[in-house]
């Protein structure tokens, strides 16, 4: 009798295991497809995250910047412990991170940047740091120092050079670093800085420098005015990265002036000969200069042929050139054809600085835009009009030669602008603190603890038993469920291991009670009526779907009726069993089962 009962109760549990493993196939037959990466984006201006960062799994990172940064590189790395207190220093290691950008359609100034992240270690701190190449003010400042260098050698200037190599020489002999000098930056030297220093307090105009008293900072001040500039000029840029006291700086170091100095020297001083050997004059369109009578014969045609709407709108453009030729003077006209002021700029508008090689680009490419539709329209009166067209074929030549012109002027800008940004210390560094912590309590629980249901089979020397249960799988970290082991990315965050993931996803120490009586006579009894304790390890195969073995702990009796002891005896077991969390979302047909 007691094996016939044993015998339903095993084809029972059979039925119901057949009937969760395929129930586990079918959902898993119908998502083979890879799970959508998630897309979280940061705020600067607030410094916070639209959502929690994930962990274990790729995902996007989009942050927003201005249209006109160049992003350089991007690093991160997992912040040990230790670092997260203040004062204590060790090696960090960083790894690089993959990006790409997006344009954002509701605002025409930003841009994303696109971080493509690796997955992240949970209950993780992190550091990213993106590097910018030097853009807008910063690089004005830059490409106005080597502009000053360009002009030629300042009275007093070698002084400086001289004595600031012999500070550097002399710090980086007292302070080498595992055989490896500290970075050639003025703010880790702390002379250079008593150099600077009071010359910046001092002399925000040239006329201050008399407040100086003593010292090198005061013998720049009575020097000659162009050596003062430079200086002025140099510590713009560490200003602008260091704090008015040029002990503030955080990120990539700037370099010192002589360094400056020595890099333009090598590198840049041939193609800023080339570019101002490029020069644009009124000789290079003679043909409207030449002849007053030429102009108004162009102005007349012009404005005649504004009878529509949209031929005003279009031959604008033509008229204020002309306009602008006939007032402008000899040196008003050599600052626009060179980039300085545009071709359509009114006549008082303020000329760029000639060191200022970016915005003069910008306006060089305007003025080939304007140039262009100038010339379109000379074309079309050679249609209507041939009394001087011999004239206007001339000034169609001179127009290409001179937008030949400007094409090589904007490539050797160009060039110029890319070698100053290859420079190692010409770029700034934005750092984001990201973490991977949950913020709830309660969810993070989930992630430690998941509970499952399923059946074990004990073995107990011909008294076996199969019983359903109910257990607490505590893992060994925080676990996404959702994430599919054979979906998960080879790329490991600084800090993990790949065997330490694999433990936390698949093992988990498990605490559980069966349900049923396990109850033979004068052999075993229940540790409580009908329910005993298991505790073993489990081992996840798939998302839902475990296995675990263990010890299914009971009341032992002993077989001598005379003696009434009990104790807690174990029997093993093996068990399969599914998260609970899987039986709510498969529906109905698993809860009619349970």
């Amino acid at each position: 009798m007691r094996y016939d009962t044993f015998n339903q109760e095993f084809n029972i549990m059979r039925n119901t295991i057949i009937t969760i493993i395929l129930s586990q196939f079918c959902l898993l037959v119908g998502a083979q497809n890879a799970p959508l990466s998630q897309v979280v984006e940061y705020d600067k201006k607030t410094g916070r995250f639209n959502s929690e960062l994930p962990f274990d799994k790729s995902f996007y990172l989009k942050i927003k910047i201005d249209k006109y940064d160049i992003v350089k590189r991007v690093d991160y790395t997992n912040l040990p412990r230790q670092l997260r207190a203040p004062n204590v220093e060790d090696t960090i290691h960083y790894k690089r991170i993959a990006f790409f950008e997006e344009p954002i359609k509701s605002d025409k100034e930003s841009k994303y940047v696109v971080l493509q992240m690796p997955p992240l270690n949970p209950n993780g701190l992190y550091e990213i740091v993106m590097s910018k190449k030097f853009s807008g003010k910063t690089l004005s400042d830059l490409l106005k120092l080597m502009s000053l260098f360009n002009e030629g050698q300042a009275p007093k200037f070698d002084l400086i050079l001289q004595e600031e190599r012999k500070l550097k020489k002399e710090y980086n002999q007292k302070h080498p670093q595992n055989g490896i000098f500290y970075p050639d930056s003025t703010i880790l030297n702390e002379r250079l800085v008593e150099l600077y220093l009071p010359f910046n307090k001092a002399n925000k105009d040239y006329t201050n420098c008399n407040k100086l008293k003593s010292g090198l900072a005061a013998s720049i001040c009575i020097w000659d005015k162009k050596t003062v500039e430079i200086v002025k000029q140099y510590l713009k840029i560490v200003l602008s990265r260091c704090g008015d006291e040029l002990n503030n700086c955080e990120g990539i170091l700037p370099y010192n002036l002589s360094t400056y100095y020595e890099l333009f020297d090598e590198y840049l001083r041939s193609h800023y000969k080339d570019y101002n050997t490029i020069n644009v004059t009124d000789s290079d369109l003679n043909t409207i200069f030449k002849d007053d009578d030429f102009i108004a014969y162009l102005a007349q045609f012009f404005n005649h042929a504004m009878t529509t709407k949209r031929t005003k709108k279009r031959l604008e453009t033509s008229l204020k050139l002309l306009s602008n030729f006939k007032s402008s003077d000899k040196k008003e006209l050599h600052l626009r054809l060179n980039g300085r002021l545009k071709l359509t700029d009114f006549s008082s508008a303020k000329p760029l600085d000639k060191g200022d090689l970016e915005v003069i680009a910008k306006n060089l490419q305007a003025n080939r835009d304007s140039l262009s539709k100038f010339q379109e329209d000379i074309k079309m009166i050679r249609l209507f009009d041939s009394t001087r067209d011999e004239e206007l074929k001339n000034l169609i030549g001179e127009i290409d030669n001179v937008q030949l012109k400007w094409k090589k002027k904007l490539d050797k800008i160009k060039s110029i602008i890319d070698l100053n940004l290859k420079f190692e210390a010409n770029a700034t560094e934005e750092v984001l603190l990201s973490h991977t912590y949950i913020d709830k309590i309660s969810r993070e629980a989930t992630n430690w603890i998941l509970p499952d249901f399923g059946v074990l089979y004990g073995f107990d020397g011909g008294s076996d038993v199969l019983r359903p249960f109910l257990g607490a799988n505590i893992n060994f970290g925080p676990v996404d469920k959702n994430i599919r082991t054979r979906f998960m990315s080879s790329e490991l965050a600084p800090g993990s291991s790949k065997i330490g993931r694999y433990i936390r996803h698949h093992f988990s120490l498990l605490v559980g009670v069966s349900f049923g009586t396990i109850k033979i006579e004068n052999r075993r009894e229940d540790l409580f009526n009908g329910i005993n304790i298991l505790t073993g390890i489990g081992y996840r195969f798939t998302r839902s779907l475990r296995v675990s073995s263990g010890i299914l702990w009971y009341n032992g009796v002993n077989p001598n009726p005379l003696l009434s002891d009990k104790k807690v005896e174990g029997m093993g077991y093996l068990s399969l069993s599914f998260d609970i969390e899987f039986k709510k979302a498969s529906g109905s047909t698993l809860n009619k089962l349970f």
